[in-house]
């Protein structure tokens, strides 16, 4: 995945965190997520964009929206990950990889944790017990 679409970025690092939730009772990125017409955004997501490791360039698309296309900043480096945050990481990518921003959106409207929560409010992540199966 060598550029990412906003929208899906902030719906991988959901399923990252919630799936890390489920197998180990902790999020990965300590990340708090709202409920929003997309579904889940972090708190704090026009701050993440702006993140050093990251580059973000905005588009106007073909339908006139703005859209943010994001890739990982090859100088930066990070801390190494675990063994078992990069298994999670990796398997959700692949769950993932090819959805457009519509797709994912769409999926994660049929999460329990999204039904289950109003616009604007916290999704706790006890709901991470009932994401699909990967």
């Amino acid at each position: 995945m060598n550029q990412v679409k906003k929208v899906v970025l902030m719906k991988l690092l959901w399923y990252i965190d919630a799936l890390s939730y489920k197998n180990r009772g902790y999020s990965i990125t300590g990340l708090v997520y709202t409920h929003m017409p997309y579904g889940a955004l972090p708190i704090g997501h026009k701050e993440i964009i702006e993140l050093s490791s990251l580059k973000s360039n905005l588009f106007i698309n073909d339908k006139e929206y703005e859209e943010y296309r994001i890739e990982f900043n090859e100088e930066y480096k990070l801390k190494k990950l675990e063994s078992k945050e990069k298994e999670i990481i990796d398997k959700v990518i692949d769950k993932f990889k090819g959805y457009s921003s519509h797709e994912i959106s769409n999926y994660m409207h049929e999460e329990k944790a999204y039904k289950e929560t109003n616009d604007n409010e916290i999704i706790p992540f006890t709901f991470a017990k009932d994401i699909r199966q990967f």
